[in-house]
């Protein structure tokens, strides 16, 4: 069977699938939490990983991929295709001859308020039920929160200041440090500390009621046989997206496949057993959760053990590793710089840099690369604005520093920062290089 016919098959295979899951859950055969997970299963099948945000229409029911997986948002009937950036897409203004709407641009349709964002549409107001609600505002939160928290950590019960505690708690648990965790947990409101999962509560090192433990066991392996027939599905695909549900954890942490086992251990299960996994991979994904750093500080591969530094543990050992970028994941956390600023590599020297530490003697580094870190600390400009390697004169540029003289350079790298700070513009319009031209004109028109 080649390529093309076994993804043919896949294709049908997953339509089935989803037929025959929509089928069971408007009979009241399965739930909404099942439906979404074999709904997953299946689009992985056909190779596709909906984004958070998204938007689909399956049947007579209108769906939300949040962070938790696809949601039903029921009592609205879909009369158009997939998502709603094929109904409100902007490229359809383009084609009409129009400049397209602007970010920000507020649009109704069916009934509900969409937004324009760098994204594409998004959900913008309120929907049909409090659930519906909450999944929007989970998906909002995705696109506008710059670090990524798990669904739990803002449950809209909960205001502003319960979810910077809950997002502390997670960071410490990620870090591996889970006694700080739990002393923060048990400080907390009781309302606040029952938004912690019963697997995490547990593991770091809290003690669950008998309805916590009964909760924590419904996902185990041998609970649920229509899920069950997911976790020893033949797809490797199906068996992530059921891992990512938290759902056979106890099984799938022996998937002979290790992508498996990477999702196994996203999940923060079986880490102890998983630390020592062949596969790298999964042990980069051990590693991410702060966990075992002990252990893992002596790893073969250095991307581990540059992962280990970055959680800021044995920085003391780590520090005269052999590879450059583990010094680097060092130099980071603002360790050891008064050594680091002999680094032999000169990337390491660059990151001294960054950090702001050495600057009188880098800014005689040999390295352009360190050169430009120093341009960009604000250090030695007048210095630097004759330096012989144009990336650094364009650095100096950047800072708003000589550019009356930087504005005649015969570098047109140079000549093009000169005009993104504004500068000659009246000249540099008229410029020889093109993309001098370019900048000028923009930086013009962003003034009008």
């Amino acid at each position: 069977m080649n390529n093309n016919i076994l993804n043919q098959f896949n294709q049908k295979v997953a339509e089935d699938k989803q037929k025959e899951c929509l089928i069971q859950f408007e009979k009241g055969l399965i739930d909404e939490n099942t439906f979404g997970i074999r709904y997953e299963a299946a689009d992985l099948l056909k190779g596709i990983q909906s984004p958070v945000g998204a938007v689909r229409f399956f049947g007579n029911h209108e769906m939300l991929k949040t962070e938790d997986g696809w949601q039903l948002i029921k009592g609205k009937k879909a009369n158009v295709g997939e998502n709603l950036d094929q109904v409100l897409n902007p490229q359809d203004d383009l084609e009409k001859g129009r400049k397209g709407l602007a970010i920000g641009t507020i649009k109704e349709y069916n009934g509900r308020k969409m937004i324009k964002t760098s994204n594409g549409w998004k959900f913008h107001g309120e929907g049909k039920s409090e659930k519906a609600q909450n999944h929007v505002k989970d998906a909002l939160k995705h696109h506008t929160e710059k670090d990524e928290y798990p669904s739990w950590t803002t449950p809209s019960h909960l205001d502003k200041e319960d979810h910077a505690v809950l997002k502390g708690i997670y960071d410490l648990y990620k870090k591996g440090k889970f006694k700080e965790a739990l002393r923060d947990a048990q400080d907390c409101d009781t309302i606040v500390r029952d938004s912690i999962p019963p697997k995490i509560w547990k593991e770091i090192g809290g003690k669950l009621t008998t309805s916590g433990e009964e909760k924590l066991n419904s996902k185990k392996y041998g609970s649920d046989p229509e899920l069950d027939k997911l976790v020893d599905d033949r797809d490797y695909k199906v068996r992530i997206a059921v891992a990512g549900q938290g759902y056979g954890l106890d099984k799938l942490v022996n998937d002979k496949d290790p992508d498996v086992r990477i999702a196994v251990a996203n999940q923060g299960h079986g880490l102890e057993k998983l630390i020592s996994d062949d596969d790298f991979d999964v042990r980069m994904a051990v590693a991410k959760h702060g966990y075992g750093l002990a252990k893992l500080v002596n790893d073969e591969d250095y991307r581990i053990r540059a992962e280990v530094a970055k959680h800021g543990y044995g920085l003391d050992k780590l520090i005269n590793d052999k590879e450059s970028d583990v010094r680097i994941a060092v130099a980071e956390q603002g360790y050891g710089l008064d050594k680091l600023v002999d680094d032999r590599h000169p990337i390491i020297r660059r990151e001294v840099a960054n950090q702001g530490y050495g600057l009188e003697k880098l800014v005689n580094d040999k390295d352009s690369r360190v050169r430009v870190a120093v341009a960009n600390q604000g250090y030695g400009l007048e210095k630097l604005i004759g330096d012989d390697d144009f990336s650094v004169r364009a650095a100096v540029a950047d800072q708003g520093y000589g550019l009356a003289k930087l504005v005649k350079d015969h570098h047109c790298v140079v000549r093009e920062a000169v005009a993104s700070q504004g500068y000659g513009l009246d000249k540099l319009v008229n410029d020889e290089d093109p993309n001098v031209r370019m900048m000028a004109k923009r930086v013009m028109l962003s003034k009008k």
